[in-house]
């Protein structure tokens, strides 16, 4: 009897060890245990509740670091990831930018994002969780982008805009390297209507000739590295050479 509860100790311990590695992904089947823990749509939303909560304490603890008539950048990763302090002066470059958050999460925390002078100028990244997470159309995208450059003229209607193209991503589904050229075209014609400056950013050398992210350009499926970062900087300064001394003054 004895020697039954020990086998039976020591297979349950083997057991959980097994869970445990499993759980961390150092064994398969993580993903699948966790979803039985909480669901995953749950989990990730959590995770980007916490995250974002933890970013709009970060830009208030910053309110009082940017100089006065800096240019804010806002948008989802590629903003937040975007190594500002490689080309401008972080405190005249202020990062505003929140992993995974749609136009409308942007629009509802833009006050919360605003240091404690005016800014000279923003640059916008806009739609593209909408685009790959909600999976909203190039009309409803163009739509939402355009209620917050509405909200942004009603608060100053001379703030200097700039609006970065949505990039593509590797190994695209079917069709969406189309439905993300449409959808481009009507942020660019939303600028055109509301007065606001357009980069086009989904086009070589970050663009495939399939519509995919170049990958000498990429750090992961859906991001830029720092070479990548390097082409939009350029095509900033060679485009728009009035946001180029902003950002550089």
């Amino acid at each position: 009897m004895k020697r039954r509860l020990v086998g039976l100790s020591l297979g349950m311990a083997l057991f959980a060890a097994l869970l445990a590695l499993a759980w961390w992904d150092v064994l398969p089947g993580g993903w699948t245990l966790r979803g039985w823990v909480e669901p995953h749509a749950h989990r990730e939303a959590r995770h980007r509740a916490q995250h974002r909560s933890e970013r709009l304490e970060r830009f208030q603890a910053e309110r009082n670091l940017a100089a006065p008539g800096c240019i804010l950048l806002a948008g989802s990763s590629t903003i937040e990831r975007f190594p500002i302090e490689r080309w401008w002066d972080p405190t005249l470059v202020i990062n505003r930018g929140i992993d995974d958050e749609p136009c409308e999460e942007l629009l509802a925390r833009w006050a919360a994002s605003l240091p404690s002078e005016p800014i000279g100028g923003a640059v916008l990244y806009l739609g593209s969780v909408d685009f790959r997470r909600l999976l909203a159309s190039p009309d409803v995208i163009a739509e939402r982008a355009e209620r917050v450059l509405a909200r942004l003229r009603e608060q100053d209607a001379q703030l200097p805009l700039l609006v970065l193209g949505i990039l593509p991503e590797q190994s695209m589904p079917a069709g969406w390297a189309e439905r993300l050229a449409q959808t481009n075209q009507r942020l660019r014609e939303t600028c055109l209507r509301s007065g606001v400056e357009f980069l086009d950013t989904n086009r070589p050398p970050l663009q495939l000739p399939n519509g995919d992210l170049n990958p000498t350009y990429a750090a992961d499926r859906w991001h830029l590295n720092g070479e990548g970062y390097g082409e939009l900087v350029g095509w900033l300064g060679a485009e728009h050479p009035a946001w180029e001394a902003r950002l550089k003054r």
